[in-house]
């Protein structure tokens, strides 16, 4: 039997010539989804020939695998229901490259309506794609210009403003990650993360970047900052550039990265770093976006930086006068409160020595007490006076060990009874080239720190010894293997220490410890992390100065919750003057009597000169004291050679002491004298000896002190 197919013949080529002259790229699939047949167009979009894909599943030309099981299987069987769809996908080529295409499709059936496969069309829409994503590029471009421009105006610090910016990066522009880094001056060169927003998962602490010539600074940043242009990496998984943060970063979903350089007057401070998802993200159109987003960005951080600068430039002037009003203040209160003390501990010794027996032991307890409380409270003036005091020191041979031992003493009374204090002193630790004033001025603010650092309660541990490091930048006295000393470059100045014998003072403290940000600005002047109304941010850059004024070094050991140690290196001492301690001065008075010395005592401070005329007296010495500095220097021009000694306060009515000894000594030049004074600015030992004045006292003085030098310059 034979069947007439003519017309079907008829239709098939009828089918067949309008399957081919569709504009679109069209493919008959089988319900199995293997291609049965493609117009020319499909060879032609996707670069295969009819046998390369006749066969083939549909999946071929997807370009992710997942929208063929998600979308293209999801979409035939609706299609069989529904009839049609259309679809916005992304396809494949032959040769890789991929293409966004809308897809159309609709089932063919039998003529009992059953599907037997299903017919799809492909239009290019690539080229409306990249507009729809130019101009959603560019809509997101300009409400994130627009947002910076209002975060600009709101945002009170720096810090705040670099945070607003990197969120608006990321919720507006739709980037995976931003942030800021600034460009450190370390010797490493170092990259520091200031703000961030985005996917991160510890990203950045992650990160070792540097922004010097070397491996860990040829990544985006550190070009950016190096060079002040612009670096991009369109693709992390194929750029050499990027090898030592490819792995973190592509686990994080980062494909592409930009840094923009931070700029001022020509100089890159810092970089903003921005990721994106896909590879190849930033545009030509796209990186002029970001570069003036930037810019803005820089412009805003310069505009607050001076803000700040000028704010904290009138906070430190007000702070500054302070100090200064406070100083003035303290040396007034010093000059009078000497003169007190001076005639509390003279008369109180006085007392003991002449009118205390053996049989009145609880009178001599008593007057004992009571000349201790006043040693105390001219100890507590002395170191009242250590912060006011200015002007040039005159740095002599110094040994630490006694010196701290003694300052000690005096520091317990300014600690609460909470803390506890010690101290260790090595005997071996040799002199150094010091100033006793400025050594009291060093280890006061170091306690006062550490005892703001601990609070409550806690210990602070005052050490001296002698230390070496040698080449190897090695310590003879090893505590531990993160022992600051073991470091070879100073925290504070950041030089090299030199090898050799060095004099270290520690002060270790049990407090909170220093956080990492902070650690980087504790020497500069003005900056504390004290309540405004607690601290002046002086103490610390006052340390630094004193101690490489002397050319020394500060080491600083930290750890938050654990403590602070900090070391102080000096060197050792080689030549030069040795300081007489006030221990030294005050050795047992010398025997023996004044036989009948003709003395002058000026004073007007009528119970300190009382008080000197008394013991004077007492050692066989025939005293004449006067209150008036205008008539003591008349009674002398009377007979310039009545008196054997003059001793002479130096702040005084009509003529200080200083004027009255010129005067004097321009008459009797041999005629030794005797300068003391409470407190004064305008004269010191030096300048005192200068003048000829053989000697020179503060007061309070002690008996001995003073009878040694009066028994010493009348050379009897």
């Amino acid at each position: 039997n034979f069947l007439d197919i003519t017309e079907r013949k008829w239709a098939e080529r009828k089918f067949g010539a309008m399957f081919d002259a569709i504009p679109d790229a069209a493919i008959f699939a089988d319900k199995q989804h293997r291609i049965v047949t493609c117009n020319p167009a499909v060879y032609e979009m996707f670069g295969y020939s009819e046998q390369e894909l006749t066969g083939k599943t549909v999946e071929i030309l997807y370009a992710d695998k997942q929208d063929f099981i998600d979308q293209g299987k999801q979409r035939y069987h609706n299609g069989v229901k529904t009839s049609k769809g259309t679809y916005e996908l992304k396809y494949k080529r032959k040769d890789g490259n991929t293409f966004w295409a809308e897809s159309n499709g609709t089932p063919v059936r039998d003529a009992n309506g059953s599907a037997i496969g299903f017919i799809s069309l492909f239009r290019d829409i690539t080229e409306r794609k990249q507009e729809e994503k130019g101009l959603k590029r560019t809509n997101q471009s300009l409400r994130a210009l627009s947002a910076c421009n209002v975060a600009l105006v709101r945002s009170g610090s720096e810090t705040e403003l670099l945070n607003m910016v990197c969120h608006i990066i990321v919720n507006i522009s739709e980037y995976r990650l931003a942030w800021v880094g600034l460009a450190e001056h370390d010797e490493a060169k170092t990259v520091r993360a200031v703000a961030q927003a985005g996917y991160d998962e510890s990203y950045l602490e992650s990160l070792e970047l540097s922004w010097a010539d070397t491996e860990k600074g040829q990544g985006p940043t550190g070009v950016a900052i190096r060079t002040g242009k612009a670096n991009i990496i369109h693709n992390i998984f194929e750029d050499s550039r990027f090898v030592p943060w490819r792995e973190a970063a592509l686990k994080r979903g980062y494909r592409s990265s930009i840094a923009l350089p931070l700029n001022d007057k020509g100089q890159t401070f810092g970089a903003l770093n921005i990721y994106a998802c896909e590879g190849d993200a930033f545009s030509e159109d796209e990186v002029a976006f970001l570069q003036q987003l930037a810019d803005d960005l820089s412009y805003g951080v310069v505009v607050l930086r001076s803000h700040q600068e000028r704010r904290q430039l009138n906070i430190q002037l007000r702070q500054a006068q302070k100090m200064e009003t406070i100083g003035q203040l303290t040396g007034g209160i010093a000059h009078d409160f000497n003169n007190i003390l001076a005639s509390i501990l003279g008369f109180t010794s006085l007392a003991l020595q002449r009118f205390v027996s053996d049989d009145q032991p609880e009178l001599r307890e008593y007057l004992n007490e009571v000349s201790q409380a006043g040693e105390r409270a001219r100890d507590l003036v002395s170191q009242m006076l250590a912060f006011s005091r200015t002007g040039s020191s005159t740095a002599s041979q110094l040994p630490l060990a006694p010196m701290i031992k003694e300052a000690v003493k005096m520091l317990r009374a300014t600690l609460p009874s909470s803390i506890e204090l010690s101290g260790q002193y090595a005997t071996d630790a040799p002199a150094v080239m010091m100033n006793p004033v400025q050594l009291q001025q060093v280890l006061m603010n170091m306690c006062i720190n550490a005892r703001d650092a601990i609070g409550d309660k806690g210990r602070i541990d005052i050490r001296v010894r002698r230390v070496c490091i040698n080449n190897g930048d090695k310590h003879t006295e090893q505590v531990s293997p993160n022992d600051a000393a073991l470091r070879h470059s100073c925290d504070a100045c950041h030089n090299e220490i030199e090898p050799g014998d060095w004099v270290e003072l520690s002060v270790c403290d049990t407090g909170a410890g220093i956080r990492g940000d902070e650690l980087e600005r504790i020497f500069e002047p003005f900056f504390t992390t004290k309540d405004v109304d607690k601290g002046t941010g002086m103490g610390l850059s006052m340390v630094y100065g004193i101690i490489h004024q002397h050319e020394g070094h500060i080491l600083v050991d930290t750890k938050l919750g654990a403590g602070t140690t900090f070391r102080l290196l000096l060197p050792v001492a080689e030549d030069g003057p040795m300081h007489k301690s006030d221990i030294e001065l005050d050795a047992s008075p010398k025997a023996g009597s004044l036989n009948a010395a003709r003395i002058l005592i000026i004073d007007d401070e009528e119970s300190v000169a009382r008080f000197m005329g008394s013991l004077l007296e007492s050692r066989g010495g025939k005293v004449t004291v006067l209150t008036d500095s205008q008539a003591a220097l008349d009674l002398f021009f009377q007979d310039p050679t009545a008196f054997d000694l003059i001793i002479t306060d130096q702040t005084m009515p009509c003529l200080t002491g200083v004027e009255l000894a010129q005067k004097v000594l321009a008459l009797r030049p041999e005629l030794p004298m005797i300068l003391c004074t409470g407190y004064s600015e305008q004269v010191d030992e030096a300048k005192a000896m200068a003048l000829g004045i053989r000697g020179y006292l503060t007061k309070p003085m002690q008996i001995k002190t003073l009878f040694n030098m009066v028994v010493e310059l009348l050379a009897i």
